[in-house]
């Protein structure tokens, strides 16, 4: 599963959906991901990719401390 934390929404994609494995690269993820929200790229430069133990990913914005 995919789980896509963008613009205050959270949204839970599954694979097939992007037609991607949860192993894909993180370049693939974010293609997939940009082009899933009709964003650009660039626009989610700022975010990570975090792959739990359960095998979800997660695409976040990246955390900010201090």
């Amino acid at each position: 599963m995919f789980h896509i934390r963008y613009s205050g929404r959270t949204f839970e994609i599954k694979p097939k959906v992007f037609e991607l494995s949860t192993r894909a690269s993180d370049r693939e993820i974010m293609q997939r991901v940009a082009d899933w929200l009709g964003v650009p790229e660039a626009k989610l430069s700022h975010y990570v990719i975090d792959r739990r133990p359960s095998g979800h990913v997660v695409v976040r914005p990246e955390a900010v401390f201090g």
